[in-house]
């Protein structure tokens, strides 16, 4: 049986029951400093972060110890069977990175993906990590074995998805079928073994051990077709970031798979070229951005390649007094996201004290994964989806979209984002990072005022309640068919205007209004 081998496997190792005194309490006082910050869609995930912060950890550390407890806290979007993709950035080489690390499909097919996300958090921790591995891991194998009270994220999330689907067979999570309240102690000894093995043995334990011959084992109920061959071939794809010039400030997305980052690119060079969005006024610049978001939907629709020439072209026949829409409308629609609540992704980032930066998107590839638990592992598995055309437009894998804002002249870390939430993602982080740069807006400010969402089919624009009138009118009277929607699109940022390295202090940290997270970091002993 897979859970009496990682019993056994744990038993050998002598690790049950090994989590002592939390490596926080022994570090030494020393001078308070800038220790760097992390923000995540889930509270305890966070300080866990912080922690590895705290322990002099790097960005890297902060951001695989948040992942490690957002496979316990915030299983709705994070966890061992799912994946993601990461942008980092080296302040000393000046140098940003994307790493894809998303579920895909096994090689036989079936209803279960190929997991993802520990390899890819080895591999971030690998180049950039300071810490030991195990000081990452142990936090979230601690809050699953001791328990954590249910955060009002995790409550939330748990609620709506039984709300929408029935389904009550969350496991721990919904103990003999209840949703847990907020505050509701919760322990999961079964994720706990399951990370105790990957603590112990290494992040390969999940794709050529013990723990990866369990998650075959499991997964093999119901559909699922992935093989140990399939996880020793899974690797992590690093490759160079994208990056969109505006003046010194360069615009860093992931090149792909996931369509977010081409997506955020191309709406990045659209608004900003020729100026269009520094000499707009309010209600230009929310017609400025529906015209760009229906245009880029439409011509990454239809397959086209990223580049900085097409996408300025995409522009032509723009004009600041109607609306135009686009000449390649998208042929899938849109509409269903207007009111779409959680799709599975989750986003964090991080910065620490020597002007690095990781920001990152995860995603389940659905809520809870398949939405039943694989019981002798505590963890859900990803549903396999296939990303790029023709599946894009379908889930909400396909929309991460993290992103970074630096200053190419000197090197200065500006902004660090991750964006979920659909194709809302990608317009929300431009436009948190035109808030922030050039309207030197607060970062919650930005955060918390109402965003928009264009669609070509139907030809509408949908606005978040609370957006002003005017801007509401300014639309109507271009042509737009204003309506209005959910929310769009949910954003993790922090915002260093005078530069990470050179202004630490004056870095502002922030979660979006729209979940349940928190924005953790500044100063420590």
């Amino acid at each position: 049986m897979p859970r009496q081998r990682i019993a056994a496997a744990l038993l050998t190792l002598g690790l049950l029951g090994a989590c002592g005194p939390s490596a926080q309490q022994q570090i030494e006082a020393r001078t308070r400093t800038f220790l760097g910050g992390v923000v995540a869609d889930e509270p305890r995930a966070a300080l866990a972060g912080l922690r590895a912060l705290e322990q002099g950890g790097t960005a890297a550390d902060a951001v695989v110890a948040t992942f490690f407890a957002l496979t316990v806290t915030y299983p709705v979007a994070a966890g061992i069977g799912g994946g993601g993709v990461c942008l980092a950035y080296d302040g000393l080489g000046r140098i940003a990175e994307s790493i894809d690390f998303l579920p895909r499909e096994a090689e036989a097919g079936g209803t279960i993906a190929v997991p993802g996300s520990v390899r890819g958090m080895a591999a971030v921790h690998a180049r950039f990590g300071r810490l030991r591995w195990t000081q990452v891991v142990q936090p979230g194998e601690e809050l699953a074995r001791f328990g954590h009270d249910a955060s009002r994220a995790l409550a939330r999330s748990v609620d709506a998805y039984v709300t929408t689907t029935g389904n009550t067979n969350l496991g721990r999570l919904t103990p003999g079928g209840n949703r847990p309240g907020e505050g509701q102690r919760i322990e999961q000894p079964e994720l706990a073994d399951l990370l105790a093995l990957i603590r112990a043995r290494g992040a390969g334990d999940l794709y050529g051990g013990e723990a990866g011959r369990a998650f075959v084992d499991a997964t093999s109920v119901g559909g699922g077709r992935v093989s140990m061959e399939d996880l020793r071939r899974f690797l992590p794809e690093w490759t160079r970031s994208t990056r969109a010039d505006l003046g010194v400030l360069g615009f860093h997305t992931a090149p792909g798979p996931a369509s977010g980052g081409p997506l955020a690119s191309m709406i990045w060079t659209m608004v900003t070229d020729q100026q269009r969005y520094v000499r707009a006024n309010a209600e230009e610049r929310a017609h400025l951005m529906a015209e760009a978001i229906v245009r880029a939907f439409g011509d990454r629709a239809a397959g086209a390649e990223l580049s900085a020439f097409r996408s300025a072209t995409l522009m032509n026949g723009f004009d600041f007094a109607r609306r135009t829409g686009s000449t390649n409308p998208a042929p899938v629609d849109l509409s269903p996201w207007a009111n779409a609540g959680s799709d599975g992704s989750t986003s964090l980032v991080a910065v620490d004290r020597v002007g690095n930066a990781i920001a990152c998107s995860l995603t389940m590839n659905a809520p809870f994964g398949v939405g039943r638990l694989a019981a002798v592992l505590g963890t859900f598995p990803a549903p396999a989806r296939p990303l790029g055309p023709p599946g894009w437009l379908r889930t909400g894998s396909d929309y991460l979209t993290p992103a970074l804002l630096t200053n190419t002249q000197t090197g200065e870390l500006v902004v660090a984002m991750a964006a979920n939430g659909g194709p809302a993602a990608a317009p929300a982080a431009v436009t948190i990072a035109l808030r922030g740069v050039i309207d030197a807006q607060p970062l919650p400010v930005s955060l918390a005022t109402p965003r928009i969402l264009a669609t070509a089919r139907p030809d509408k624009v949908f606005v978040e309640a609370g957006t002003d009138p005017g801007v509401r009118a300014g639309l109507t009277r271009r042509g737009h068919v204003v309506e209005e929607g959910r929310q769009f699109g949910q954003v993790a940022a922090i915002l260093c205007f005078g530069g990470l390295r050179l202004d630490p202090l004056g870095c502002q940290f922030a979660s979006d209004r729209r979940g349940f997270g928190l924005a953790t970091g500044g100063t420590g002993p």
